[in-house]
This record gives structure tokens, sequence and C-alpha cells, in this order.
């Protein structure tokens, strides 16, 4: 009689933690479910160019490596880790980059891209990377900053430049450009 009334408790709860509420998009419910691909992440590394006044990212450690020793820039903290490929729940991080400014700037919506493109003196660099549209699978923001005086954008998972030592510098916060997973 117990087991009888265990296997229908459990039967039942089962189920109906297994079909979501009525109205949920279920591909939404899939894609944050799905984190199978989180070992697959690999870091984003980031470069400041002093004289450019220029941050640089990239998964790509002979890129980064070339950007260091061709190009003037110094590696900083790595930004998370994110996908070369893109994985259930992330979307492209386009990188553009503007040569009369000397700014790298990076986006996941293909309408700031296009716009950047046409209208700013920005050439596509391609994807730098995939992350996520929202935050799921243990993912945290990558923020993205912006100084107008030194055409400068500026991505980081720290809050604490975003609050403290960024406004000191003249950036202003542009909100989330996407979710990275966390280094560790």
């Amino acid at each position: 009689m117990k087991f009888s009334a265990l296997l229908i408790f459990t039967v039942t709860y089962t189920t109906y933690a297994l079909v979501p509420p009525t109205g949920t998009n279920t591909d939404d419910v899939l894609v944050k479910n799905d984190c199978t691909a989180v070992p697959n992440a690999t870091f984003l590394l980031r470069a400041y160019n002093k004289s450019a006044k220029d941050h640089y990212y990239t998964t790509n450690p002979t890129e980064m490596a070339s950007a260091v020793a061709d190009h003037g820039y110094v590696e900083g903290p790595h930004m998370g880790r994110v996908y070369t490929t893109q994985q259930a729940g992330t979307v492209p991080l386009y990188r553009l980059y503007n040569p009369s400014v000397k700014d790298h700037f990076y986006t996941t919506s293909a309408t700031q891209r296009d716009d950047a493109v046409s209208g700013h003196g920005y050439t596509s660099q391609g994807i730098a990377a995939y992350v996520y549209k929202t935050q799921i699978c243990g993912s945290i923001p990558l923020y993205r900053l912006y100084s107008v005086s030194d055409f400068d954008h500026f991505y980081t998972i720290n809050k604490g430049e975003v609050d403290n030592d960024v406004p000191g510098r003249g950036y202003t916060d542009q909100g989330v450009a996407g979710y990275v997973l966390p280094l560790q």
C-alpha cells in the first residue's frame, strides 16, 4: 500500500515538474535548463592600449599575444568564460573597430553592429565570442561602458569597476552587453 501511494505521488509530481506552466514558451524552458556546454567555455581575454585609449577583447591567445607584442596592448584580467561556437541560449558578441578613433566596440545587437558600420566609421571584425542573452547557467553580467572623451568602449564583469573606478575616469554605464560564465 505504501509503495502504491509513493508511486502515485512520484508520478504525479514528476509529471507536474516536467510540464511547464500554461503560457510558457517551452523553447525557453529547454534553453534555460541546457547548460551542457558550460565545460567547453573559454576565457574572454582583455587588454588595454594606453596610448590609443582602447580596450580589446578576444578568446584567441594568439590574437592576444599579437596585440601585446605588435600593437602596444597590455594584457589585463580575464573577463569571464564564453564560447567560440554557438551554444543553446547564446548569441553572437560582434567585434567592430573604428580606426579613426581607435575604438573596439562589442555588441550582441545586429542592428547596433550595422548602424556602427553604416554611420559611424566602424568595420566589422566578425564574431568575438558567443555570450548568453539572459542570465542562465550561473552566468554573470558583462557590463558595457563608454568614454566620450576617450572614444573607448570598456567591458567588465567587475561591478566594483562599474561603480567606483569607471565614473572617476569619465565612463558612463551603458548597461549589460550580455552574460558570461564566471572565471571558475
